[in-house]
């Protein structure tokens, strides 16, 4: 989340942009780099001043149809990856990756925060999160448990209940994954060098290892906020470049 690029890859922008006329389907004033999907109608859009800043702001816009202007709501400051914000992020770079992804599903310690009908897993000591580039099928994945055949090693996983405080709320922020609790033969396999575990979750005391985090007030009201009918994106880049063409 660095140096300027000029170009995103198309992998990363899919999930929220389709081809439409500017006139009929409006862009969000601190993002017009991105053409949202017709059906989303809720943003979040986090953005740094320089691409290796940790430091941003984190916004949420609504809109009432396709074709209506974007509304801030709210906009609070957050932290991400350690080195900021970068396009073709790797494992372990301590960066967040640019771009704009889905919001489909979150979990954390407590039931539900979610009144709308997003899906949420309470986790508890059984629950991982596989991050382990030898076991495909696995990688960037929530495991319920590690049976005694699990091929992914627990060196190279999340053990969620270890990170009780910043995911008391967590929401899964659909890079570089498969859809939600399936990866058909037919859809493509992640990219085993890209990262895993991107999420929006409880600030704490720093910068983040690739996670966006906001304070536990705001993660909260997001979390109250979001709605799966409204098809809800996550933004994430330099301030400049996310509202380039």
């Amino acid at each position: 989340m660095k140096r300027l690029l000029l170009s995103l890859p198309l992998v990363l922008i899919l999930a929220i942009v389709l081809p439409a006329d500017a006139a009929t389907n409006t862009r969000i004033p601190t993002a017009t780099r991105f053409i949202p999907n017709t059906a989303t109608l809720q943003a979040i859009v986090v953005k740094n001043t320089t691409w290796t800043s940790s430091y941003v702001s984190v916004e949420t816009w609504r809109r009432a149809s396709a074709s209506s202007a974007w509304q801030l709501i709210h906009s609070a400051s957050g932290r991400v990856g350690r080195n900021g914000i970068k396009l073709n992020r790797h494992e372990g770079d301590g960066t967040t990756p640019a771009g704009g992804f889905r919001i489909q599903w979150g979990f954390g310690t407590g039931p539900n925060p979610n009144g709308k009908g997003m899906i949420w897993h309470q986790f508890d000591s059984n629950d991982w999160w596989a991050e382990d580039s030898l076991d495909a099928p696995t990688y960037n994945t929530y495991q319920t448990s590690r049976p005694a055949t699990a091929k992914w090693r627990t060196s190279h996983a999340e053990h969620l209940w270890d990170f009780q405080a910043p995911y008391k709320y967590a929401w899964v922020i659909e890079f570089n994954r498969p859809r939600y609790g399936t990866r058909p033969a037919s859809e493509p396999q992640p990219d085993l060098s890209a990262g895993s575990g991107i999420f929006l979750h409880v600030q704490g005391s720093g910068a983040t290892a690739g996670c966006v985090a906001v304070p536990e007030a705001r993660a909260l009201s997001i979390s109250q906020w979001l709605d799966p009918a409204k098809r809800p994106v996550i933004v994430i880049g330099e301030d400049d470049w996310l509202k380039g063409a």
